[in-house]
């Protein structure tokens, strides 16, 4: 018996079963359905927001710190009015390297001297010197340190013109004396004129004016600060 030819159209005709078949989504369930997510602006603005802060606060840190230093360091130097350090103290300069009155304001004297103990003469000096530029010398003589008396004192008006150079212009009938002196680092204090137990006194120079001022200092005739 022969077999039933199969219409090939009616097998791909075949009904599908209901279950099987996929449902096309209404449009209804297509509206319904959530829409892809699309990325937000607001993360990136916080993250510049976060930025700038950060970058805020590391000027103003930097900032203060070298505003604090600056100020330190005004506070450490000086402002310019310094004081003037007297070369009589302990630590004095040598000769030549003071060129203010100031430097000699106080009272100055020397010991008993006697030049020639074959000689009877002996002399102590006393200088004064005043802040307004004044001076007064005051010497002692005898025939020996107990029998000393004072001279009439000789008042002068003093100038530093130069280096290690001093002007004793007097202020009474006496001369005036154009001379040098040296402030050593042992507090003493020596000038060109006065006697001494040398034959070369002065170097020369008579220290009656400018152009003959004493050059040489006495090494004998030494000033020790009171």
């Amino acid at each position: 018996m022969e077999q039933e030819k199969k219409d090939p159209e009616k097998v791909e005709n075949k009904e599908v079963p209901e279950e099987k078949q996929e449902k096309a989504p209404t449009k209804e369930a297509a509206s319904n359905q959530p829409a892809d997510k699309k990325p937000s602006g607001g993360g990136k603005t916080c993250w510049w927001i976060g930025l700038i802060i950060i970058v805020v606060i590391f000027i103003a840190y930097f900032g203060l710190a070298w505003l604090l230093r600056t100020l330190d360091k005004t506070q450490k130097e000086p402002t310019g009015t310094t004081s003037t350090t007297s070369t009589t103290s302990s630590s004095a300069t040598k000769a030549g390297e003071s060129q203010s009155i100031k430097d000699l304001v106080g009272t100055w004297e020397t010991t008993c001297l006697t030049p020639d103990i074959n000689s009877p003469w002996a002399e102590k000096h006393v200088f004064t010197f005043n802040s307004d530029g004044t001076a007064k010398h005051v010497r002692s003589s005898g025939e020996n340190c107990g029998s000393l008396k004072e001279d009439q004192p000789q008042n002068y008006k003093v100038t530093i013109p130069a280096k290690g150079q001093i002007d004793f212009v007097s202020t009474d009938s006496g001369p005036s004396i154009y001379d040098s002196y040296e402030i050593a680092s042992d507090n003493t204090l020596r000038f060109g004129h006065g006697f001494c137990n040398c034959s070369n006194t002065g170097g020369g120079k008579s220290g009656g004016s400018a152009d003959d001022r004493i050059t040489l200092i006495n090494n004998y005739l030494v000033y020790q600060k009171k």
